[in-house]
């Protein structure tokens, strides 16, 4: 998990250099929403007049266990 923790209704993305496919997000990092973490997710896209615009996805932090498993 991060080692800084957001304050509530705030979080940040940074480029994302791992992407294995053309579906996966630019950016990527986390928020904070009602006390819980999530995990954010952004992509670069261009409407149909070619403004540019990031579409973006919240996930649940699902904490691994002290096995490593989720």
């Amino acid at each position: 998990m991060e080692a800084f923790k957001h304050k509530d209704l705030n979080g940040a993305m940074f480029p994302y250099n791992k992407k294995g496919n053309d579906k996966s997000p630019d950016m990527k990092g986390y928020m904070t929403l009602s006390g819980e973490t999530y995990i954010i997710s952004g992509w670069n896209n261009n409407t149909l007049q070619e403004i540019p615009y990031i579409s973006v996805k919240l996930s649940k932090l699902i904490p691994k266990n002290e096995e490593g498993e989720a």
